[in-house]
């Protein structure tokens, strides 16, 4: 069993809401605090975050902190939990150097697909079954017209076999500026699931034998 949650954009900045700036701040982290609480009590095997989890590189430290308790909550309720980062929550220079979500990697109470050009994966043995789960976080020197997923290929293939990814995949609704988009040709046939994030309304669709879905944004 998986839970799929993506594009949660905690601690956006909220300017425009005044005086209710830090309310509704509250409110992206009220709702992914529901995602976990449903995870803790439905027990799923795998939690997955498709990107976007942050709004920006930089959150402020008492949702970092806030986070960190969740994932270890996951983490030690038997709940093994994977990300990968997104438009927003991915470095774009040097200068501003890692993603946040590396912490929680490192952590061990997460793992977090850092790699932008290629796959990386892991396996799990559940109930059973050879579970491989393989990410690659957004790369923002693509142009955009390249196919992100062009000549990737699986790292592993399994019985159950799960890829998060953070593009819009043409076909899908929603706003697709000037940027890399997936094709749906380049899915990996082999795939059973892809935990797709960056549109934010709920869509799920079958390519060729996979589902693709797209849980939408949180709050």
């Amino acid at each position: 069993q998986v839970v799929l949650t993506a594009d949660n954009h905690l601690d956006p900045p909220a300017v425009m809401f005044g005086s209710k700036r830090y309310e509704r701040k509250g409110d992206f982290l009220r709702c992914f605090g529901e995602v976990v609480d449903f995870a803790l009590e439905n027990k799923p095997d795998i939690f997955l975050v498709s990107g976007d989890f942050f709004d920006h590189i930089q959150p402020r430290n008492p949702t970092r902190t806030r986070i960190m308790g969740y994932f270890k909550s996951l983490y030690d309720s038997g709940i093994k939990v994977f990300l990968i980062s997104g438009h927003h929550d991915t470095p774009k220079s040097v200068e501003q150097g890692m993603s946040p979500l590396a912490v929680y990697g490192r952590s061990g109470y997460a793992k977090y697909f850092q790699n932008s050009t290629r796959l990386e994966s892991v396996s799990l043995e559940i109930d059973g079954l050879k579970t491989i789960i393989s990410g690659m976080s957004y790369n923002p020197t693509l142009s955009w017209d390249e196919d992100p997923l062009k000549d990737v290929k699986l790292p592993k293939v399994g019985d159950v076999n799960i890829m998060l990814l953070h593009y819009p995949i043409s076909g899908f609704k929603g706003y697709y500026a000037n940027e890399p988009k997936v094709q749906p040709g380049s899915i990996p046939a082999d795939l059973q699931l892809v935990a797709a994030g960056h549109l934010h309304s709920y869509q799920r669709e079958k390519i060729g034998d996979v589902e693709v879905v797209y849980p939408g944004s949180t709050e």
